[in-house]
């Protein structure tokens, strides 16, 4: 049993709480405890595999540019040159 539940057990049975006090603390310990959800392995192994894939698909290289491309961004600089001067 936690602390704060065994703390609101001892105020509930010593009567020291007024009566509407009494009353929601005694719904409260009426519930069940909650206990903090462990991740699984399965989640733990599925963010592995995530974080694999993300590496893998932001560490791949990317083709050198053809010539085309190279041509048409020298054409581009070329042209951005002219409208300035």
């Amino acid at each position: 049993m936690s602390k704060e539940r065994e703390l609101l057990r001892k105020l509930f049975e010593s009567g020291m709480l007024d009566r509407l006090s009494a009353i929601e603390v005694g719904q409260l310990l009426a519930q069940p405890e909650q206990t903090e959800q462990e991740p699984s392995t399965d989640d733990y192994a599925k963010l592995k595999e995530d974080y694999k894939h993300y590496i893998s698909q932001k560490s791949q290289k990317r083709e050198p540019l053809s010539d085309v491309n190279i041509l048409c961004l020298n054409l581009v600089f070329v042209a951005i040159v002219l409208w300035f001067c």
